[in-house]
């Protein structure tokens, strides 16, 4: 299909604004850490090193430093680009190779935790354990839904190798799984407890509007479930919690309300808005973009390369200069991308009457007192939205992250 369209993408370069939109407006912050020296925030890619590419394609970049308000330089593997030192054909050239790893960066690193293993588990076991007509019962059904079975397709095994979504990256299905089962573990039974996400108390993350926002719905949904602690049976719990502390190392000492709360919240609001703060900013911003480079980082310094790099391409190098992103990435390598982010990260209502967003949630609850508090909460999300929809960023523009009408009630996409 996206050979179909390798006719010319209108491809443009990252600006250094959204690069900063990219780690604090959407799921992309999540290894991002904060140095209270330097003030300086840093996101790593030696995740990377764990990936065997396509011959042919390459990852060079490693890590990138930046502040609230601009990038300040991208590591590769054997050369540091500071922006204030290089020129400013250098520094488009980086943004190139970075502009490609932000690409691949959320779809195959950063939302991976996200979808499998805590999700799957609780998908899995709730109807398992929970008799049909308990209120936990009542509680996760309508945040199930889906989850088990979109989970697996993507990665099951039997689907042909260059299928989507893997065709859009330069590495094996294999190695797509064996990362995932690696990130998986380490997130979930290496770094402590996640329930809810360290990502909301990290330090420093507090003053970007993703991680702002998300805690903001973590605690409208804790308030939620712990209005519903007194109507759950606490045995019942307990066997639930269990089987999950199986795959989960820290869920046999996480609190009820802590689990459920962080449960919903993951599959509702983290997994939708992630979804649709991608899209956006993939296709809305950049247009068009790519997840795969099929050249190194050279720096221009090695004129040589650079002259032979334009001389292939019928045009002066000052044209590569002024505009690297038309002619290092691929019309085909784009087109896979294009493909895989219409049809994997956009949100798709149901054109019949749409009823899955979580804004029209219905627990099915039998007790009143319950469906009163259901009723609450839808009012407490909507109050919230509103807050989030006139918020600013750092140079008061209005924050892209979606609204309530795009989280939906579980992992559907």
């Amino acid at each position: 299909m996206s050979r179909r369209f390798s006719c010319g993408f209108p491809v443009k370069l990252i600006t250094d604004d959204q690069i900063i939109c990219f780690f604090t407006q959407t799921g992309g912050c999540q290894h991002v850490t904060f140095d209270e020296e330097s003030k300086l925030y840093n996101c790593t890619f030696y995740q990377l090193d764990d990936f065997k590419l396509y011959e042919g394609y390459y990852f060079d970049v490693r890590e990138v430093k930046f502040t609230l308000t601009e990038p300040v330089s991208i590591k590769f593997l054997n050369h540091l680009v500071v922006r204030d030192k290089v020129s400013a054909d250098e520094w488009r050239m980086a943004k190139v190779h970075l502009q490609v790893m932000i690409s691949i960066y959320s779809p195959a690193m950063a939302h991976n935790w996200v979808h499998f293993v805590f999700p799957t588990t609780v998908a899995t076991y709730a109807p398992k354990v929970a008799k049909p007509n308990a209120v936990l019962t009542d509680l996760l059904r309508p945040h199930r839904r889906f989850t088990e079975q979109l989970n697996y397709e993507v990665l099951d095994p039997s689907t042909l190798e260059f299928a989507m979504p893997t065709v859009a990256l330069p590495f094996s299905k294999q190695e797509f799984r064996d990362y995932i089962a690696k990130e998986c573990d380490t997130y979930y039974n290496q770094v402590g407890q996640v329930f809810p996400s360290p990502i909301i108390s990290r330090n420093g993350l507090d003053k970007f509007p993703y991680v702002r926002q998300m805690k903001d719905y973590y605690d409208v949904i804790l308030k939620f479930v712990e209005k519903m602690i007194p109507y759950i049976d606490e045995e019942e719990f307990y066997r639930f919690r269990s089987l999950i502390a199986e795959s989960v190392k820290c869920a046999a000492d996480a609190e009820m309300k802590d689990l459920l709360a962080t449960y919903i919240w993951q599959v509702t609001v983290i997994h939708s808005l992630d979804h649709a703060a991608m899209y956006e900013f993939y296709r809305r911003m950049l247009t068009f973009t790519s997840m795969k480079i099929q050249m190194p980082y050279v720096p221009y310094s090695n004129t040589e390369y650079w002259t032979l790099f334009a001389k292939e391409r019928g045009v002066p190098l000052t044209w590569v200069k002024s505009n690297p992103e038309k002619y290092m990435l691929t019309d085909a390598d784009i087109g896979d991308s294009f493909v895989l982010i219409e049809c994997f990260m956009e949100y798709i209502p149901d054109m019949f009457g749409d009823d899955s967003g979580l804004s029209q949630i219905n627990y099915h609850f039998k007790d009143k007192s319950l469906s009163q508090f259901q009723e609450e909460f839808k009012k407490d999300l909507n109050a919230l939205n509103d807050a989030h929809m006139a918020e600013r960023d750092f140079k008061g523009n209005k924050v892209h992250l979606h609204g309530l009408e795009k989280i939906a009630q579980s992992i559907r996409d």
